[in-house]
């Protein structure tokens, strides 16, 4: 998970998903895949493409209407006619993260022709990741389960650290690590000779 967010969290941030988004994502599409490398690499062309990137000429496309386009088209059904829109209104001025263009076309996809799948995944995967995107879409159930779960886990590894600490076993490894970095800083062997004296009486 690491390596993959690695190679796509600077990205997808960038096109608005949130971490338990992004998280989401890998985990859904590494599940098929069973690389969460490639999935962040893949998830990172993906992101990109949403936005008119162009792999071939290494440029976003100024003709973003052309892409709006295809991606309706391909993806108008009989439930959604207008097919899906990357945008979150009719303004077209904000786009919608890449998580959530996601989870509306997978809400499509198997109401949608093969053949308008086929060319969606060229649209959305180019040349190269084609069946990253189409591992996604097929698991964005699990992407929906893994976001409820990331979203919900927040914060549990630190209130289990915080209760390892209050315990006793916490307590000693505190005591043991001060007594070491004390050690560490104070060269006199005499003044640590008593400290323990001291202790060991205590004890």
């Amino acid at each position: 998970m690491g390596a993959a967010l690695s190679e796509s969290a600077s990205t997808l941030a960038s096109t608005g998903n949130s971490i338990d988004e992004t998280l989401a994502m890998i985990t859904a599409m590494s599940e098929v895949t069973h690389s969460a490398s490639e999935s962040g690499d893949a998830l990172n062309s993906l992101a990109m493409q949403l936005r008119g990137y162009d792999e071939e000429t290494g440029a976003y496309s100024k003709n973003i209407a052309e892409l709006t386009t295809s991606i309706a088209q391909l993806t108008a059904t009989a439930s959604t006619p207008s097919g899906i829109s990357i945008f979150t209104d009719d303004t077209e001025s904000t786009y919608k993260s890449t998580y959530q263009i996601m989870k509306d076309i997978s809400a499509v996809w198997d109401s949608m022709s093969n053949k308008n799948q086929v060319k969606l995944l060229d649209v959305l995967g180019g040349s190269q990741n084609g069946d990253n995107v189409s591992a996604l879409l097929g698991n964005m159930s699990q992407a929906q389960n893994a976001l409820q779960s990331s979203i919900y886990s927040t914060g549990s590894a630190y209130a289990k650290q915080e209760e390892w600490l209050q315990s006793l076993e916490g307590k000693v490894q505190q005591f043991q690590t001060a007594f070491q970095g004390l050690s560490q800083a104070v060269m006199d062997s005499d003044f640590l000779k008593g400290l323990v004296d001291t202790g060991t009486g205590l004890i």
